[in-house]
């Protein structure tokens, strides 16, 4: 499992996407994990199709 993260000494970018602090990706065949720092999920998506925005809203939301 491909792992990104923000904030704990390793890149953030994973396809592009660029996470703030405390967040990070874990990345299976088909889906992508987006997850806090104490590995809670935040919100999962699908590969195939995955539009970088809907990654970025996701932590925007669950960071207010």
């Amino acid at each position: 499992m491909a792992v990104a993260d923000s904030g704990h000494g390793r890149t953030s970018d994973h396809d592009g996407l660029g996470l703030p602090f405390g967040y990070f990706l874990e990345r299976d065949d088909e889906l992508l994990t987006l997850r806090r720092a104490n590995g809670s999920d935040v919100a999962a998506f699908g590969v195939m199709g995955l539009d970088p925005f809907e990654v970025e809203l996701a932590v925007w939301e669950d960071a207010d």
